[in-house]
């Protein structure tokens, strides 16, 4: 008798198992549960992330990027962000920058150079000043907003600074403009 009643007790362990399990597989995952939380902030505010602050300084649009004495064009437009961060109460840095575009579409920060505003330490109370370089389509250059974090790999349940450029007819910009230098970042009171 206890044999059949452990069996019976199995089986129906495993038969609510497979039952949850299957309406698991049915139920809509809410991924925007574990999303970050936007700080959003004006163009030229300071905006306070958990790690850094955060303020736009400039944006600049161009075809070609003149880097030293190399050239590089793209097919898109070149977006450079200047900003200005500092840490909170202790070393940080920001891990990861991208673009995000009217339709969300998102442009991650281009590989093409050394973006030396990112994992660079910043120190608390010594802000520091530079420029991120983005490439994107002409098509989603009128409409863009930066992206900041402190982590690269997990910036869910973290803050992450949202601050819209002010970019405007990009396309009558273009064909006539000089490359654009890209500057390194430095530290300023």
């Amino acid at each position: 008798m206890r044999r059949l009643a452990h069996r019976l007790g199995t089986l129906a362990l495993v038969l609510v198992t497979l039952a949850v399990g299957g309406y698991l597989l049915h139920v809509a995952d809410d991924w925007t549960a574990d999303r970050p939380f936007e700080v959003r902030g004006d163009f030229a505010q300071r905006v306070h992330g958990r790690q850094f602050d955060a303020t736009g300084v400039r944006v600049r649009c161009a075809a070609k990027l003149k880097l030293g004495e190399a050239i590089l064009d793209t097919q898109g437009v070149w977006v450079i962000a200047k900003i200005r961060a500092v840490a909170g109460d202790r070393t940080t840095h920001i891990g990861w920058s991208a673009l995000r575009d009217g339709r969300g579409r998102t442009f991650l920060t281009s590989d093409r150079l050394q973006q030396f505003m990112l994992n660079h330490d910043l120190q608390p109370g010594i802000p520091v000043e530079g420029e991120i370089v983005f490439e994107v389509p002409v098509d989603a250059a009128g409409d863009l907003t930066l992206l900041l974090a402190y982590n690269s790999l997990e910036r869910e349940m973290d803050t992450m600074i949202a601050i819209p450029l002010p970019i405007s007819d990009v396309g009558r910009l273009l064909p006539d403009s000089a490359p654009a230098p890209v500057f390194l970042p430095k530290a300023v009171a």
